[in-house]
């Protein structure tokens, strides 16, 4: 009922919201938006079995935390609409005492060797401050790959309630696709990661919520 607001924002929310989300911020229907699933958007229809392409650009989106480290792995292409897709192709997935940023660097090279100039990293923005051991992760990762190879939010993560909004947008709109096979934690995380009364993800499963966090 904001007649300040211009019809194209209605627009811009349809695209951007998934249905439920619409409904509520839209057209101010009172609904709980998810139930306990904190990516509640996410299902079969997301589901792609397309595989790394080492001819095409790719993203590896990597979550800090000292012995479980996480990155998935994404190329994005052009539906028949022209929008661009994220497809999450692979994974790496570091369980072990020494797991750190620098074992992952280690990873990424191995997995990724021949083709590193292909690659853009995307990080939690808390690794400018936070150190597995020694400078801090960014700048580890700077040091390894080069500046321009990684990307990070420089104003800092936004809101838990912004960024689950956004996802579920996303992937109730087919934007974002994964491939199971290739990303089984990912997958998992997807469809279990639960929420708490006040939006943030329940981290009582120390085995959840890592894949889903670089995600």
């Amino acid at each position: 009922d904001n007649q300040h607001l211009a019809p194209e924002y209605i627009e811009h929310l349809r695209a951007t919201l998934d249905p439920m989300a619409f409904r509520l911020f839209a057209e101010g229907e009172m609904l709980k938006l998810t139930g306990n699933h904190f990516y509640y958007a996410y299902s079969d229809k997301n589901h792609s079995t397309k595989e790394f392409d080492r001819q095409y650009p790719f993203f590896v989106n990597i979550d800090f935390n000292v012995g479980n480290m996480h990155a998935s792995i994404c190329q994005q292409y052009y539906n028949g609409d022209g929008e661009k897709v994220s497809i999450f192709v692979d994974e790496l997935v570091l369980k072990h005492s020494g797991a750190d940023t620098y074992a992952m660097i280690d990873a990424i090279k191995a997995r990724f060797y021949g083709i590193l100039g292909n690659m853009l990293i995307t990080c939690d923005a808390s690794g400018r401050n936070r150190k597995t051991t020694g400078v801090s992760d960014i700048v580890a990762l700077k040091n390894a790959f080069g500046d321009d190879s990684v990307r990070y939010r420089s104003s800092g993560n936004p809101r838990m309630r912004k960024k689950q909004l956004l996802i579920n947008g996303i992937l109730s709109n087919g934007l974002v696709l994964v491939n199971p096979k290739k990303c089984p934690t990912l997958n998992k995380d997807l469809n279990k990661v639960l929420q708490k009364e006040d939006f943030t993800k329940d981290d009582k499963n120390k085995d959840l919520t890592h894949s889903s966090d670089g995600f």
